[in-house]
């Protein structure tokens, strides 16, 4: 009998010492949450923000389509004057671009392979 009454007794008193940890734990929260408040940003400010984001986003953008469209030109530009000018130049240019394409999608297949591996 007096196991039992020794088991009940230290359960007890761990179940005391759980609550006081849960009391204690509860307290700390609540200071917590006094001293630092949290409050949401009014739904203003997330307008707001969304439409400075998609100004910046629509800048970014145009710059990129217009570098595109400035680099397509200049590209275009070139590869007509040479054909026009010297066509054989032009068909050694074309060669070289296949003939070093052609080695480095090899490559990024390859890493590719070992990536997936």
């Amino acid at each position: 009998m007096d196991r039992s009454s020794n088991t009940n007794k230290e359960a007890h008193s761990i179940s005391e010492q759980e609550e006081d940890t849960i009391q204690q734990l509860k307290q700390g929260l609540d200071e917590l949450d006094q001293a630092f408040s949290v409050s949401t940003p009014s739904l203003e400010w997330f307008e707001h923000n969304l439409r400075e984001q998609k100004k910046i986003m629509k800048a970014r953008f145009l710059r990129d389509f217009a570098f595109f469209l400035f680099s397509a030109v200049v590209i275009m530009i070139v590869t007509i004057a040479i054909y026009r000018a010297i066509p054989l130049l032009f068909f050694v240019v074309q060669a070289l671009g296949l003939l070093i394409l052609i080695p480095i999608i090899t490559l990024q297949k390859k890493q590719k392979q070992v990536d997936h591996s």
